[in-house]
């Protein structure tokens, strides 16, 4: 799999196999999606995307119905690029792990 994002907000996760979109989402506030990765939660695979708010939200990538899971304020200042890290043990978004890269604000 691979996930990109956008200037425009949105979010893509493509199956690099058919080279198909599988999943496509609209960041809530519409901001530029400038950190993306795939990881998981408990076992349970998830899109992130980060950008100009500080904000991560996170995807559940096994359910098509409501797949925003979580918006997490994880930062003040912008998020550049998220990198999956392996996750510690807990339930839930506990064990979500990302490393961030972010940019003070002009």
């Amino acid at each position: 799999m691979l996930i990109t994002g956008g200037h425009d907000g949105m979010v893509g996760v493509w199956d690099l196999r058919s080279g198909q979109r599988t999943a496509w989402w609209e960041t809530g506030d519409k901001e530029p999606a400038r950190g993306v990765a795939l990881t998981s939660v408990d076992g349970r695979p998830v899109a992130v995307a980060g950008g100009e708010s500080g904000q991560v939200q996170v995807w559940a990538l096994d359910d098509t119905d409501r797949p925003l899971i979580a918006t997490l304020p994880v930062h003040e200042e912008r998020i550049n690029a998220l990198d999956r890290r392996d996750h510690a043990a807990g339930k839930g978004l506990d064990g979500l792990m990302l490393g961030l890269v972010t940019c003070r604000r002009p």
